[in-house]
Parts: structure tokens; C-alpha cells; sequence
């Protein structure tokens, strides 16, 4: 082997471990995949549906018994309200017994959007659903569950319809999000947040951004109901950059029409924060963020010459 070759493959080699050395890794924190199906309740409230006075007027609605595998706090949350796809609905919860001549006895709870309720085992229980305007008839869809592990019984389960449609991520892929406080922060329109840089897409100007929707946090989702947040950033993302779009909850606006960088954050300021939370809808032609090729700094030239010509200087004994 010649000099001249010698010398080019030392500098390929030393090229190749010098950039790999400084290439960054990025974090795995968000990817795209399923936790299974929601598990969704609900009834139809209608015209024929039985009538009673609550919290000073006359509703229609429907009651449900339910009991619960073990003691712990439940959450709930309205899927027809939140995602639109049904009736606005406030349920309420009553113990022992449910009295639609006294609807004010045992009753324990009532909720409009969200909230979360004590429940114990072997206790028996009643939801009533009724639509928060008296009136409305449709669907009123619903999800009760535990992230300790509890389970419901007695829920009418809900596998077909408006709420349950793809589009809307139920059944579908989402945005699985994991912090573990050790992620980057930076400061997005004045707060600083974790963040992870998920990737690229284009708007068309009509269709709703990726990851308009907190799946997680809106739905109760056990096990992954950290709240996020998601921004969107004209063009590349650089920490600091004015977002040109954000959802927290649910803000399905579409964008200008152009290209986007999607960063999801959490919602909570500072930098040790921790959970699992899922945004979507999931738009599978989203580009992954590009690893950057950092440029070789001076000292690094000198330093890959100097090397190159010892090697050179030990190889053919030059003076």
C-alpha cells in the first residue's frame, strides 16, 4: 500500500469515528403504537326514555347499576362530549339505591365534563346519564375506569358508532408519550417544558395537525393520562422558536398550508416531570426528526491531521 492511500483511508477512518463520536442520540420517548381498546360505555337517551326531576328540572334519562372488583378511585370522563360525537351528557352517581321520586337521596356524586369518584368493593351502585340540557336525545358515551386496576361492572359496553371512529383514535394507533424527567427543556411561548421532537409533516391547510387531541389526559387513559401539550413550528424546530400552532386538550384547527415540525411537551412547567400520556390522531406519513451531521470543528481538523501524519511517519519511518 502506497502513502497516498495509507493516508486516505486513515483520514476515512478517522472521519467516520470522529463524527460518530459526536452525532447526538436522540431520545425514544415518543412512539407510534396501540395500548388497546378503550373500553367505552353508554346509552341512548331518547324520547322514550323514562323521565325525572334533577337539581330542579325535568330530564330524561337512563340508569345503569354498576359494582367494582376492587376499592380505589375511579375517573370519568364524557367521550361524547369531548369528542363530539354524542349528546352532552352530566351523569350522577348514587349508593344502595336510586329513587326517581327523590332523586337527591344517596346520591354521592355528579359530574358535567370529568372528575373522579371513590368507589368500594362490594358496594352497590347506580350512574344515571342524562343530557345536561334536559332534553337532548342520542348518544351518551362515557368511560369509567381505574388505573389502580379496578374494574367496573355492569357498564353497557359501546363498540360501534360516531364515537368510535378511527378518526377519532379510539380503536386506532396514537402518539404513546414517555417522560422520565431527564428530557430537554426550552421555553415555548414564554413557559419551559420537557419536549421531544417527533418529526415533520406537511398541512394541507384543511386537515387537522398530528396529535391535535390528548387522548390520555382528556380520556382518563389508565396508565397514560399525563397531560401534554403539542406545538407546532414552521419549518425545523430550533429551541427557542415562536410555535405557529399548539393544542393542549383538543384544538383540531388546521394549519397554513407549508411544512411543520411537531414537538409534543408536557403541560406542566419545569424539568421533572414523569408519566406516560397519548396524543393523536397518528398521521403515518410524519417524517422523523433528521439526525444532524455536526460540522468538524477546527481543533478537530488539526487534531485528525496530526493523527494521520504520525500514522504516515510510523508506517514509512518518515523523518
Amino acid at each position: 500500500m502506497n502513502t497516498l492511500n495509507l493516508i486516505k483511508k486513515s483520514l476515512a477512518t478517522g472521519c467516520a469515528v470522529y463524527l460518530a463520536a459526536l452525532s447526538p442520540t436522540l431520545h425514544a420517548g415518543v412512539v407510534v403504537g396501540s395500548v388497546g381498546t378503550l373500553n367505552l360505555s353508554g346509552v341512548e337517551l331518547s324520547a322514550s326514555s323514562p323521565t325525572a326531576s334533577f337539581f330542579g328540572s325535568d330530564s330524561i334519562y337512563e340508569v345503569i347499576p354498576i359494582g367494582v372488583s376492587a376499592s380505589g378511585t375511579f375517573a370519568y370522563s364524557d367521550i361524547s362530549y369531548s369528542l363530539a360525537c354524542g349528546i352532552d351528557q352530566r351523569i350522577v352517581i348514587y349508593q344502595d339505591a336510586f329513587d326517581p321520586t327523590d332523586t337527591a337521596l344517596n346520591q354521592i356524586e355528579d359530574f358535567d365534563d370529568d372528575g373522579e369518584v371513590a368507589l368500594t368493593a362490594g358496594v352497590d351502585y347506580f350512574i344515571v346519564s342524562k343530557p345536561l340540557n334536559d332534553t337532548s336525545e342520542g348518544s351518551a358515551v362515557f368511560v369509567l375506569s381505574s388505573a389502580d386496576g379496578g374494574i367496573v361492572t355492569g357498564l353497557p359496553a359501546v363498540s360501534s358508532g360516531d364515537c368510535f371512529d378511527a378518526g377519532n383514535g379510539l380503536n386506532n394507533d396514537a402518539y404513546i408519550v414517555n417522560f422520565d424527567g431527564t428530557e430537554a427543556v426550552a421555553d415555548f411561548a414564554g413557559d419551559d417544558y420537557q419536549y421531544f421532537v417527533v418529526g415533520s409533516f406537511e398541512s394541507d391547510g384543511v386537515t387537522p395537525p398530528p396529535a391535535w387531541s390528548d387522548y390520555g389526559y382528556r380520556l382518563r387513559y389508565p396508565g397514560y393520562s399525563l397531560d401534554t401539550r403539542a406545538f407546532y413550528f414552521a419549518g425545523e424546530f430550533t429551541p427557542g422558536d415562536e410555535p405557529a400552532g399548539a393544542s393542549d386538550d383538543d384544538n383540531d384547527s388546521p394549519l397554513p398550508e407549508g411544512s411543520y415540525t411537531l414537538v409534543i411537551s408536557t403541560y406542566d412547567e419545569g424539568g421533572s416531570v414523569s408519566g406516560r400520556g397519548l396524543r393523536g390522531p397518528v398521521i403515518q406519513a410524519l417524517r422523523a426528526p433528521a439526525t444532524p451531521v455536526p460540522a468538524l470543528p477546527f481543533g478537530g481538523v488539526v487534531v485528525l491531521v496530526l493523527s494521520v501524519l504520525w500514522v504516515a511517519r510510523r508506517r514509512f519511518n518518515l523523518g
